[in-house]
C-alpha cells in the first residue's frame, strides 16, 4: 500500500472508490446515481483544501482523505472525508491516511487537528480514539486530536525523540466521551508509557492548551478555580508543583494574560524532596473584558514555570463574568417606533459578594423612567425591575439601553438592545454573536 498526493488525473479511480464505498456508509453514498469522474474533479475544484490524499493498493484507489482548514476554530484543521472501500478495512489504510493528514497539520504549524463522526460508528470510532482524538463530551461525535500539540511541546520532546507516541499512547476505548477533570478544570489527559518512563499531559479542554505535565521527575499544574474570573474583582489563579526526585529544587513562575488582565508575580520558592507545594496569586481582569467565540479557545493565563532549569509553559482557561448581569426578563422587546412601553429587566449577581451601588439607566434617543436605582444584591441573588420606555423617533433602528452600576470598589456595564420598528418595516442588527433581522408585528404603542 501507497499513499501519495491527489491529483486530477485520479478523479476516475476516486470515483470509482465512492461508487464501490456504500457499504461502508449507514446512509449510502451513491443512493443510485453513481459519481462521475467529472463530477469529482467539479468538487475537489471547489473545495479549499490544505491535504488530500489516495491510498493505494496496486493501481487501485482504496482510500482517502481531505483535511481543511477548520473554518469553526482557527487553531486547528479539519479532516472533512476519510474513506476506505469497505473490502479493504482492517488493513490499516485508515489510520495510515490520518497519520498523514496529522503529519501535514503539523508541517502546517497548526496545534489540533479535529474531525466528526456519527456516535454509532464502531468501526472507525477506536481507531480515532488510538489515533489521539477525544470525544468532546455531550457533542454530537465531534472529536479534537491534541497530538500534533504535544508533539511539539518542549516538556516532552525528549520522551517522543526516544519513543513512537502511537506505539507508548495509553487509551481507554471502553467509554465514549473522554470526560476528564484536573483540579476541578474539564481536561482531556494523554498518557504514554515505555519501560520505566512514563509523562501524562492534560489538555484545559477551554484554553485548549497543557494546564498540566508530569515526567519522570515533577509535575507541575496550572488552573484557575471554577474556570471563572468576575470583571473587575479579584480571582486567583492556582499551582502545584511536586517534586519527584530525592533532591531539593528551586521554582519560579511568572504568568501573563492579554489586555486587560493583571497576575500577581510568585516569590520564587524550594520544594524539597518527594513532596509538592501548591500556591495561589491574585488576578484581576478589567470591566467588559472580551470573551472569544463559543467554538474557540477561552481567554488565558500563560504560566511559565521554570523547575531545576527545566521550562514548564501552562495555559489556564477562563470565562470572563460581569459582576452584575443584565438581561431582558425574556426576548428582547420590540418598540414601536415612535412609541411607548413597559418592559422587564432582570439583574443578577454573579459575583462572590453581595452588591450594593446605584444603577443608572439610560436609553440611546430614549426616555427611560426610573433613571437611576439603589440596589442591594446578595451573593447569587436576582432581581426584576419594570423600565417605561418612550421612543419619539418615527425611523425603524435598533436602539441601545444601557445598564451601569457603580459602588465605590466597581463599576460594570451591560447594554441591551432593544429594536424600533416602524409600521410595515423591519430592522436589522447585531445582539452579541448574532445578526438579527426583527419585523414589524404590532408591536408597542403609539404615543
Amino acid at each position: 500500500m501507497r499513499i501519495v498526493e491527489y491529483r486530477t488525473s485520479h478523479a476516475p479511480l476516486l470515483a470509482r472508490l465512492w461508487n464501490a464505498s456504500d457499504a461502508g456508509w449507514p446512509p449510502g453514498l451513491v443512493r443510485f446515481r453513481p459519481k462521475t469522474a467529472g463530477e469529482w474533479r467539479d468538487w475537489e475544484a471547489r473545495t479549499r483544501s490544505i491535504g488530500r490524499f489516495v491510498a493505494f493498493e496496486g493501481r487501485r484507489a482504496v482510500g482517502f482523505v481531505r483535511l481543511l482548514e477548520w473554518v469553526e476554530s482557527p487553531d486547528a484543521t479539519y479532516v472533512q472525508w476519510l474513506n476506505v472501500e469497505p473490502a479493504y478495512h482492517g488493513r490499516g489504510i485508515g489510520k495510515q491516511l490520518l497519520r498523514k493528514a496529522m503529519e501535514r497539520t503539523i508541517a502546517l504549524g497548526f496545534p489540533r487537528v479535529d474531525l466528526h463522526t456519527w456516535p454509532g460508528n464502531d468501526k472507525a470510532v477506536p481507531l480515532y480514539k488510538r489515533m489521539g482524538y477525544m470525544w468532546v463530551p455531550l457533542s454530537h461525535a465531534y472529536l479534537q486530536n491534541y497530538v500534533p500539540l504535544l508533539l511539539s511541546y518542549e516538556p516532552a520532546k525528549s520522551f517522543f525523540a526516544a519513543h513512537d507516541w502511537y506505539e507508548t499512547f495509553e487509551r481507554d476505548l471502553s467509554r465514549d466521551f473522554d470526560e476528564d477533570k484536573v483540579r476541578g478544570t474539564d481536561a482531556f489527559v494523554y498518557r504514554f508509557h515505555a519501560g520505566r518512563r512514563r509523562i501524562e499531559i492534560a489538555i484545559d479542554r477551554e484554553a485548549r492548551g497543557v494546564m498540566a505535565f508530569e515526567g519522570d521527575d515533577v509535575r507541575a499544574e496550572a488552573w484557575i478555580p471554577d474556570g471563572k474570573l468576575i470583571e473587575g474583582l479579584t480571582g486567583t489563579i492556582h499551582w502545584s508543583v511536586r517534586n519527584k526526585t530525592r533532591s531539593d529544587v528551586s521554582v519560579s513562575i511568572r504568568a501573563d494574560g492579554a489586555g486587560g488582565v493583571q497576575v500577581e508575580t510568585p516569590t520564587p520558592f524550594v520544594v524539597g524532596p518527594r513532596s509538592a507545594r501548591e500556591l495561589t496569586a491574585r488576578v484581576t481582569i478589567r470591566d467588559s473584558f472580551p470573551d472569544t467565540p463559543e467554538s474557540w479557545a477561552s481567554p488565558t493565563i500563560e504560566s511559565t514555570i521554570q523547575v531545576a532549569g527545566r521550562t514548564i509553559p501552562l495555559k489556564s482557561g477562563f470565562l470572563p463574568k460581569a459582576a452584575l448581569k443584565v438581561s431582558w426578563e425574556e426576548d428582547a422587546p420590540r418598540m414601536a417606533a415612535p412609541g411607548r412601553q413597559d418592559v422587564r429587566v432582570v439583574l443578577r449577581n454573579q459575583a462572590t459578594r453581595p452588591l450594593r451601588g446605584d444603577l443608572l439607566i439610560e436609553g440611546e434617543d430614549l426616555q427611560v423612567e426610573p433613571a437611576r436605582l439603589r440596589i442591594t444584591l446578595g451573593k447569587g441573588g436576582t432581581r426584576t425591575i419594570r423600565l417605561r420606555i418612550r421612543n419619539k423617533r418615527e425611523e425603524g433602528r435598533a436602539a441601545h439601553v444601557r445598564v451601569r452600576f457603580t459602588s465605590p470598589d466597581l463599576h460594570t456595564v451591560n447594554t441591551l438592545v432593544l429594536p424600533c420598528i416602524g409600521p410595515a418595516g423591519c430592522v436589522a442588527y447585531a445582539n452579541e454573536d448574532d445578526w438579527v433581522l426583527d419585523p414589524f408585528a404590532g408591536v408597542g404603542s403609539a404615543i
